[in-house]
């Protein structure tokens, strides 16, 4: 419980994620090329009004005309939508919760020790 408090509530805090977007027109590099390594949060096809179009997907169209990648509700100013965590952030995040459980397994333990003092 305290592991997914600390993923849902804190780690958007102290290290929030990075978003990428990129047009869907042309060549455009996948997601993968875009954020090889990386641990990809969320992504998806937004139209021009920021609204989800495609979840979990990306486009490119071949063409300049949004209407002929096959989606519908794509059009002119739609983009492709990333939000990803660097991969070099890793030990970072492993550095700051391993110290998060240290100081709760020792808060832990002296709370433990003094109730035994006084028990006994």
């Amino acid at each position: 419980m305290v592991r997914t408090l600390i993923e849902v509530f804190a780690r958007p805090h102290f290290m929030p994620a990075e978003t990428v977007t990129y047009g869907i027109q042309g060549p455009a590099p996948t997601t993968a090329d875009r954020v090889a390594g990386n641990w990809v949060q969320a992504q998806g096809v937004r139209n021009a009004a920021g609204q989800m179009v495609l979840p979990d997907g990306v486009v490119s169209c071949p063409t300049d005309a949004p209407s002929d990648c096959g989606v519908p509700g794509l059009g002119p100013g739609s983009y492709n939508w990333v939000v990803y965590q660097p991969a070099d952030r890793f030990w970072e995040f492993q550095a700051i919760e391993t110290g998060v459980f240290v100081a709760l397994a020792a808060a832990l333990l002296w709370f433990a020790v003094r109730r035994i003092r006084r028990i006994a």
